[in-house]
């Protein structure tokens, strides 16, 4: 398998030689089939010297609308040739191919990020594992037609009616749903990605795929965001990261998630960081105890909810009456944006992610 190449090239512009050819206009030039002065400018590359010979004494007659001249204007030699400057590459922009491509009857057992990069890289799945309570969800591509099943309810005898060629999991979707044990024999090959960052995660999945090409112009293209945002970015501001669930408060102070990843890999301090609290488990401290609030003392307090859950939407309308929430700096600012929690999706949905970052950090009070 080879994903396509895209390239651009430059033009170069064709010297004009007006001296020339307004002197064999006025001596009366032979009547002939070459290719008249105008034309010549646009060509795409640049004559020999027979062929200049040949177009200075191949010009059309004058159409009736053009009066012959009675001198042949003087022109300067050094203005009679001028080499064009080479053009400048258009941009550096990262061309992803996200062609369709076949290998095989495929069942992602990754929830709603491993189907994002596998779409994106194009392939389709026939069956996917998500967070969603009625199908995958912060992926913007078409995801119709794709069976799916929710993370918690794992059917193995579904799946392995299938006839799935192919597998694939991670490692950390396995220890949290306890599949150890049942996705052997699923399908005809499994593979269970190791990596444990999303960089690094994507480059293995491309190579499993055998399309290593399009997962590092993945990977590429979210670099490539991330230092565009960097010079748009005040590093110096410090952003602090909360959930507000039905049954607890949560702070998140560092990766693997995407949102509090993303702000890392931005540049900016995120407070209370990695290890400041107890309870971290990836990247999530949770609980926190309501006298613990103050604690998140950023200029931004990014929340992080889920929006398909209406108990946790209540559950924040309800803290934010109560003084020891008020007290949060940010709150007392009016710096407080609440973002998806699970809508960003993958290398595109981290792309996403930061473009609403930067226009939060922008529009601090």
């Amino acid at each position: 398998m080879h994903a396509e190449r895209r390239s651009r090239t430059g033009h170069s512009l064709l010297a004009v030689l007006l001296a020339l050819v307004l002197l064999a206009a006025a001596c009366g030039g032979s009547d002939g089939d070459g290719e008249g002065a105008g034309d010549q400018a646009s060509g795409s590359s640049s004559p020999s010297a027979s062929s200049v010979s040949e177009s200075a004494s191949a010009v059309a007659e004058p159409t009736e609308e053009a009066e012959p001249a009675d001198q042949p204007e003087t022109v300067d030699e050094a203005d009679a040739v001028e080499e064009a400057e080479p053009e400048e590459p258009l941009d550096d922009t990262v061309v992803i191919d996200d062609s369709p491509i076949d290998v095989g009857r495929v069942v992602a057992l990754g929830e709603d990020e491993l189907l994002a990069n596998l779409l994106a890289m194009g392939i389709t799945p026939i069956l996917t594992s998500t967070n969603g309570g009625d199908g995958p969800v912060g992926i913007e591509r078409d995801t119709a037609g794709i069976e799916w099943v929710q993370s918690f309810e794992i059917n193995p005898e579904q799946i392995a009616g299938l006839g799935a060629d192919l597998l694939i999991t991670t490692q950390g979707f396995v220890d949290q749903a306890g599949a150890e044990a049942i996705i052997d024999g699923l399908a005809a090959e499994v593979v269970v990605l190791q990596e444990p960052d999303i960089r690094a995660r994507v480059i293995e999945l491309g190579e499993a795929l055998g399309i290593p090409e399009r997962s590092e112009a993945l990977v590429a293209s979210y670099d490539q965001a991330l230092a565009e945002a960097r010079d748009a970015v005040d590093s110096s501001i410090v952003v602090s990261m909360a959930s507000v669930y039905d049954f607890a408060y949560a702070a998140w102070v560092d990766g693997p998630s995407a949102a509090p990843a993303t702000v890392v890999d931005l540049g900016v301090t995120l407070s209370p960081g990695p290890g400041d609290l107890a309870n971290e488990s990836f990247g999530r401290v949770r609980p926190i105890s309501e006298e613990q609030l103050p604690l998140l003392d950023g200029d931004l307090l990014i929340l992080l909810q889920n929006f398909e859950l209406d108990s946790e939407s209540a559950a924040l309308e309800a803290a934010s009456d109560t003084p020891l929430w008020q007290a949060i700096p940010a709150v007392a600012a009016d710096n407080v944006v609440v973002l998806d929690r699970i809508g960003y999706q993958g290398i595109e949905g981290r792309i996403r992610l930061i473009g609403d970052l930067v226009a939060a950090l922008e529009g601090l009070s």
